[in-house]
C-alpha cells in the first residue's frame, strides 16, 4: 500500500525562518490529515546550528571560529552543523503514520538508504559510517564526528541528520555535502524526489 506525502521547495532562507519552518511541520502533525512531508532548502548566509539539548555559549564560539554569521538552535537533537553551500532536507510524519520504521535506529538508517541511493543516481558511491567502538559522539561539530550510518565519501561525512521524536509525530532533519561531492543542488535535489516517491510507493 503507497503513503500519500508531499514536497515543498523552500529555497534559501535565514537560519532562524528554516528552524521556525520545520517547527511548524512538525507541530501540523497533530492534524488528522496530515501526512508526510519532504522539503528541502538551503541557508540565506553561513549559520550555525545546535542540538536542542545543547548549550549556545559552546555554539557562538564555534561559529565565530568557522566564521558564521548567524547561530540558531535546532528542534531536533545532534550536535553543531555549519551551513554554507551544503542542501538540507526536513521530513516530518504523524506517529499514527506506518510510512518509517518505529525504532530510531531503523529509521535513520532507512532515510540514508534512500540518500545513499540519490547520491549514487549523481554518479557518488557513499557507505554507511561504522564505528569501531562503540560511543556516543561529542560536542562539536557533526561533520567532524560521524556516528553510525552516516554516509561517507573518501573517509569524510559527506550526509547526516539529527531526529526529534513527540507524542504526536516526528521530524528528521539531515544535510547533504554537495559542495564536497561536487554535485548540483537542483540534480541531487531531483533524484532525492525520486527516491522518496519510489520508497513511499512501494509501502
Amino acid at each position: 500500500m503507497s503513503h500519500d506525502w508531499r514536497l515543498l521547495h523552500d529555497g534559501a532562507l535565514s537560519g532562524e525562518e528554516n528552524m521556525r519552518r520545520d517547527r511548524e511541520l512538525l507541530e501540523n502533525q497533530r492534524r488528522p490529515d496530515a501526512r508526510p512531508t519532504l522539503r528541502f532548502f538551503r541557508w540565506s548566509s553561513p549559520t550555525l546550528t545546535y542540538g536542542k539539548l545543547q548549550g549556545e555559549g559552546p555554539a557562538r564560539q564555534a561559529a565565530q571560529a568557522f566564521g558564521a554569521a548567524h547561530v540558531v538552535r535546532r528542534p531536533t537533537g545532534g550536535g553543531m552543523v555549519l551551513h554554507d553551500k551544503n542542501l538540507s532536507l526536513s521530513l516530518t510524519w504523524p506517529r499514527r503514520s506506518r510510512a518509517f520504521p518505529a525504532s530510531s535506529r531503523s529509521l535513520y538508517r532507512t532515510v540514508h538508504q534512500i540518500l545513499k541511493t540519490a547520491l549514487r543516481e549523481c554518479g557518488t558511491e557513499t557507505s554507511f559510517f561504522v564505528p569501531e567502538t562503540s560511543r556516543k559522539a561529542g560536542p562539536g561539530l557533526c561533520f567532524s564526528e560521524p556516528v553510525t550510518d552516516d554516509l561517507m565519501w573518501r573517509g569524510k561525512k559527506v550526509a547526516g541528520g539529527a531526529l526529534r521524536a513527540t507524542r504526536w509525530g516526528f521530524l528528521y532533519e539531515g544535510d547533504v555535502r554537495t559542495e564536497l561531492v561536487d554535485i548540483a543542488p537542483e540534480m541531487l535535489i531531483e533524484k532525492i524526489t525520486a527516491a522518496f516517491r519510489n520508497y513511499f510507493s512501494k509501502g
